[in-house]
């Protein structure tokens, strides 16, 4: 007998390639092969859903009570389906200790870190961290990549009007010759590039010249005084040149970076992004435009994202570039057992942004359940069971 067996559901598995109705079934915290015996201890009835690896939402702030974005990782991802969370560099070099040790091993959901080189990281407005690469800590990143070798997996870097363009340029450089050191070394170091308005002088094409394949540009839709498309609407060249050299693309898409004038130019061009994340922090979760994973998973859907694409970049894709490949992102048998279980519902729904923008969709996706290393974490009481 196993302790819990989805039936009747689509099992999409973007890792694997498949997709059919059938029965998945989990024991001892993984999925598993029955055997001979199909018995449950519970049974969720799935018919009409779609039964998929837990979402991963690979830009999000969780470092609650230790920066002023902070949410609770457990009552922002759960619910909307997301089992591993990476958090955006909220946590610098004297409190990514706090971080690791507090919601990192507290929580059900699996935290991963991206670690800012400062000394307290992305702490709140209107100045969130130091913009003079000279208070960057590099020297002790390593430390810390040998201390918690299983939490953190990049740096994180931002961008700013506020950042000289010189000294922005020698914070990237600094922080890919550390990674590239941390390679060496045996290391997983992405980093994740988070820009804004940029300061006179630098342009989105410095900044993608200097990023390495498997690296990550956040924001890829953001709005205001917009980088990633040209005066005539179009995509900037160096976006492609950047992806054809293995450069991720990433939408963290939160209330001022998400803009559907630049989704909808992008969408013209085929630039979808590699992963979908929504940059929610404390104050944005449950509000528009932001919401959650769900909310955004639905307005890409009705931007014309096929559902098999929308779902490979909140599972396999991410699970591939953070390096999660492990344990997060697939249902291979053998695999801990993060289940989203999901409708795609036919309602008409509007998506808005900040920028007077709307979209109509057509369908919508609604969470059903979560499973968290084979227990359900959380549960719509009109799902079967």
């Amino acid at each position: 007998m196993v302790d819990l067996k989805i039936v009747n559901g689509i099992v999409m598995d973007p890792a694997q390639g498949t997709e059919s109705v059938r029965d998945l079934y989990v024991h001892g915290g993984c999925i598993v092969e029955p055997g001979g015996n199909t018995e449950a201890m519970r049974v969720i009835d799935a018919a009409g859903c779609y039964v998929t690896p837990g979402f991963i939402d690979t830009h999000i702030h969780l470092f609650a009570r230790g920066s002023e974005f902070g949410a609770q990782a457990d009552l922002i991802c759960l619910p909307a389906g997301v089992t591993t969370a990476v958090d955006a560099g909220s946590a610098g070099i004297f409190t990514v200790g706090n971080l690791v040790n507090g919601p990192v091993r507290q929580c059900a959901t699996t935290i991963k870190v991206l670690l800012h080189p400062s000394n307290n990281g992305v702490q709140g407005h209107p100045h969130e961290e130091p913009q003079d690469p000279a208070y960057y800590r590099y020297e002790k990143v390593a430390r810390l990549f040998e201390k918690f070798p299983r939490d953190l997996v990049g740096l994180k870097i931002r961008f700013h009007d506020h950042v000289p363009r010189d000294s922005g340029l020698l914070a990237l450089e600094n922080a890919a010759a550390t990674a590239d050191k941390l390679a060496r070394e045996g290391y997983r170091c992405i980093l994740d590039v988070h820009f804004g308005d940029l300061a006179e002088g630098l342009f989105l094409e410095d900044i993608l010249s200097r990023m390495r394949p498997g690296d990550v540009m956040a924001h890829l839709y953001r709005g205001g005084r917009s980088l990633t498309i040209d005066e005539n609407g179009r995509l900037r060249g160096a976006m492609f040149e950047a992806r054809a050299r293995g450069v991720c693309f990433e939408t963290a898409c939160s209330r001022p970076y998400f803009s559907l004038k630049v989704l909808k130019a992008a969408v013209r061009e085929n630039f979808y992004p590699d992963i979908i994340s929504t940059d929610l922090t404390r104050r944005t979760m449950y509000w528009r435009p932001a919401f959650s994973m769900a909310h955004k998973m639905t307005a890409y859907l009705a931007a014309g994202m096929p559902l098999q694409e929308v779902v490979a970049a909140v599972t396999s894709r991410p699970a591939a570039i953070f390096g999660l490949e492990a344990e997060a992102g697939s249902l291979r048998t053998g695999r801990p057992a993060d289940i989203a279980v999901f409708k795609v519902e036919n309602r008409p729904y509007r998506i808005d942004d900040l920028y007077g923008e709307s979209m109509a969709a057509e369908k919508m996706v609604v969470p059903m359940a979560t499973i968290k290393n084979g227990a359900i974490a959380f549960q719509q009481i009109t799902l079967g069971w």
